[in-house]
C-alpha cells in the first residue's frame, strides 16, 4: 500500500517488480520491491501517479523486504526511506526528482527473518523483528547526513540496542507523548509496551496492556476529534484478533478501556489508521478474502463517539 509522508510530495510503495510496472497499481500478495512515486502523471494505471525511481532486491543486498518508514531532514530537505529487508535496515536517499540512492544497511540485530518494522520518531529510528533476541534498535537518523554517493553502500550502526523484549512483531508511536509502543511481543500477552523515548538512545518502560489480547497493529495518538469527553487524551487504536480497540493510556501504567467495535465476517484485524482530523478509523482485515470469500474491503468506524 502507498506510504505517505505530509512534509514530503512523494509517496512509497512496497511491491512486486514487474508485475507493478506492467499490470498497473495491482496489489500483489507477495511484497518485493520499493518504488517511487509522485502526482505528475498517469503512465501507471492510477490516476495523478506516475513511477519516478525503482530499486530491486538485489540493489538492496537482500532476499526480501516487508516494511518501510520515511524520514524528512527538515534541516536539509531531504527525504529518506527505511526499508524492512530480511538482513536489516536499508536506508536510501531521495534525489529532488524522486531517483533512490541506496546507502547501505543497518545490519539486523541477530538472525535474518522476514518480519520487520520500523517507525520514526521525530530524529531517531526503532526497529523490531521476530527474529529471536533481536531486541529493539534505535538509529540516530542525523547520521545519514554525513554520507555521500561517493563513499558507495556503507554498514551502520546502532545507537543503542534495548534488549527486551527480546522480539515484536510492530512498533507505533506516539509523536506527542514522546512514546515508542512495540507490539506483538512476548510480554503482556502480545499487546502494547509502552517505553519513554525522551531519551530516545535510552528508552524507559512505563507501562502496558495485556487486557484485550494480542494486538498486530495499532494507530498511537494525541486525541483532538469530536468526542469532547476524551480530548487530550493519549489513545492508542488496534487491530487485534476480531475487532477494532480503542485504548486511553495516557496513564501507561493504567491503560483503560474506552470503546471497541466489531464488523462481520472477522478472520484476523491486520491494520488500521486514524484520519488526521481524528473522526473515521481505516480498518483491514487480513485474511478475510482467504477465509471468508470476500472480495478486499477497507472497512470505515465513525470515531464521533468513542465509547
Amino acid at each position: 500500500m502507498p506510504f505517505h509522508h505530509n512534509n514530503s510530495k512523494f509517496a512509497f510503495v512496497l511491491t512486486a517488480t514487474v508485475s507493478f510496472l506492467r499490470r498497473g497499481m495491482e496489489w500483489s500478495l507477495v511484497v518485493a520491491h520499493a518504488m517511487v512515486m509522485h502526482g505528475q502523471g498517469i503512465d501507471v494505471n492510477a490516476e495523478g501517479i506516475e513511477a519516478v525511481g525503482f530499486l530491486g532486491l538485489n540493489a538492496l543486498e537482500a532476499t526480501r523486504v516487508n516494511d518501510m518508514a520515511s524520514w524528512f531532514d527538515e534541516t536539509e530537505q531531504v527525504t529518506y526511506l527505511l526499508v524492512g529487508c530480511d538482513n536489516g535496515t536499508a536506508f536510501v536517499r531521495l534525489l529532488p526528482g524522486g531517483e533512490p540512492l541506496y546507502m547501505g544497511k543497518l545490519p539486523t540485530a541477530s538472525i535474518s527473518s522476514i518480519w520487520r518494522d520500523i517507525k520514526v520518531l521525530h530524529d531517531h529510528a526503532f526497529v523490531v523483528s521476530e527474529a529471536d533476541n533481536h531486541g529493539m534498535q534505535v538509529f540516530d537518523l542525523e547520521q545519514l547526513r554525513d554520507w555521500s554517493p561517493l563513499d558507495g553502500p556503507v554498514v551502520w550502526g546502532s545507537n543503542s540496542v534495548v534488549a527486551a523484549p527480546g522480539t515484536a512483531h510492530n512498533l507505533a508511536v506516539n509523536e506527542d507523548a514522546g512514546q515508542v509502543i512495540q507490539l506483538g511481543s512476548p510480554w503482556m500477552s502480545g499487546g502494547a509496551v509502552i517505553f519513554s523515548a525522551a531519551n530516545p538512545t535510552n528508552p524507559v518502560l512505563l507501562g502496558g496492556a495485556s487486557e484485550w489480547g494480542s494486538i498486530h497493529d495499532a494507530h498511537a495518538f494525541r486525541y483532538e476529534g469530536p468526542d469532547q469527553e476524551h480530548h487530550g487524551k493519549d489513545l492508542l487504536v488496534t487491530a487485534g484478533n476480531d475487532r477494532m480497540w480503542i485504548l486511553d493510556v495516557t496513564d501507561p501504567s493504567d491503560v483503560q478501556l474506552i470503546g471497541s467495535a466489531a464488523y462481520p465476517d472477522p478472520a484476523y484485524a491486520h491494520q488500521v489508521w486514524v484520519s488526521e482530523t481524528h473522526d473515521h478509523a481505516f480498518f483491514g482485515d487480513e485474511l478475510d478474502e482467504l477465509q471468508q470469500g470476500l472480495p478486499t474491503r477497507t472497512l470505515m468506524f465513525d470515531l464521533t463517539d468513542l465509547d
